[in-house]
């Protein structure tokens, strides 16, 4: 043990986490504007690293191109998910059966 050398300390950065993350909520222009930049990429890896600086999946931006070829700032903007399919559900229009 006298030949060794004591080792580095290392520091470690301080991280903001919040107790409960939220998800992301993209608008409208957000979308239109990450699939125009998407189609303006055209070297090798550029897509990804625009993926990757937008905190995206492929499949996100797979969906975003369809619904803009579509006719796109109208969907969009449209809600997903189950409540939005249907409005009518009871949890949905305000009455709290639980």
């Amino acid at each position: 043990m006298a030949g060794r050398q004591p080792q580095a300390v290392r520091h470690v950065a301080e991280t903001n986490v919040t107790a409960r993350s939220s998800r992301r909520r993209f608008t409208a222009e957000d979308k239109a504007s990450i699939v125009q930049q998407a189609a303006k990429c055209r070297a090798p890896g550029a897509i990804g690293a625009l993926l990757r600086r937008e905190g995206l999946f492929s499949s996100q931006l797979t969906v975003w191109r369809t619904q803009y070829q579509r006719g796109a700032r109208h969907a969009l903007s449209q809600a997903r998910g189950w409540r939005a399919r249907m409005p009518s559900c009871v949890r949905c229009s305000g009455v709290r059966s639980w």
